[in-house]
């Protein structure tokens, strides 16, 4: 099994976007008849190589906006919104730094963002301090997707909208094993294959959520290799080596014997 891509929305989900901000001006129009602003903070990679970015996201910001107003949900001379972006570069700090000068500089209603692992980590952390929510497509460690409604909990206000997480796959991989009764497995991943969808380190949260899935379940024999370990090997040669010499299995008089236990054999009886 090799850690392949992870399938994630590369916007922010318009409908639950509409009712986050709704849910933000409810008090309508100020005492003085000035619109209230909405201040939003955006924090996103800006370089092009990343699934979601500034220059994606941003178009649909305005969409939603000019969205509500046609729409007469909102009225342009009650409720203005404010998009201050970000470029976290999808690191942790990065994002971290980025939330703090938004909330030294001013009053942030609402983050947008980030959405590589480590940054919604850090950022989470601290937004029910700054009682603002944060909205984000990102987010698929297994404890982004924990009970959050309890005002301690540790991400209490922050929203997923991503269609799924390293859990929902890990489900669905030990599913298919049970389906079809497979018991030996072999994990081949490259820790931070698809840092393009969340991060460093992408696939290494992957593969340990599977593994944590297969140490409950004692019928599950499994073995993980980090390609990086041979970093001279491209992935059929690693696969070769891997599988071909330690998990092949072949059927010798109706009985399965497994490679690896042949040639252990095979140099006991040299020796």
């Amino acid at each position: 099994m090799i850690c392949g891509p992870i399938v994630a929305a590369a916007l922010p989900s318009s409908s639950l976007l509409l009712l986050l901000l709704l849910s933000l001006t409810r008090a309508g129009s100020t005492a003085l008849g000035r619109p209230v602003e909405i201040r939003a903070a955006v924090i996103l990679p800006a370089e092009s190589k990343f699934i979601t970015t500034l220059s994606k996201v941003m178009p649909v910001l305005d969409i939603a906006v000019r969205d509500l107003y046609a729409k007469g949900i909102l009225r342009e001379t009650d409720v203005t919104f404010r998009f201050m972006q970000k470029d976290d570069k999808c690191e942790d700090i990065e994002a971290m730094r980025s939330g703090f000068e938004l909330i030294i500089n001013g009053r942030v209603d609402l983050f947008l963002g980030p959405t590589c692992d480590y940054g919604v980590d850090l950022v989470a952390r601290m937004i029910k301090f700054w009682n603002a929510p944060l909205l984000t497509t990102g987010g698929f460690t297994n404890d982004f997707s924990l009970d959050k409604r309890d005002p301690k909990s540790k991400y209490f206000l922050l929203v997923r909208t991503g269609t799924l997480d390293f859990q929902d796959i890990a489900d669905v991989v030990v599913s298919v094993l049970n389906r079809y009764s497979w018991k030996n497995v072999l994990l081949v991943y490259d820790i931070d294959g698809y840092w393009r969808v969340s991060g460093k380190q992408s696939c290494g949260l992957m593969t340990k959520t599977l593994v944590e899935m297969f140490k409950g379940n004692s019928s599950i024999r499994y073995n993980a290799f980090d390609l990086a370990k041979n970093p001279q090997n491209n992935l059929t040669e690693n696969l070769r080596n891997e599988v071909g010499s330690k998990h092949t299995i072949v059927v010798v008089d109706d009985q399965q014997v497994r490679v690896e236990e042949n040639h252990r054999a095979s140099g006991e009886r040299k020796n």
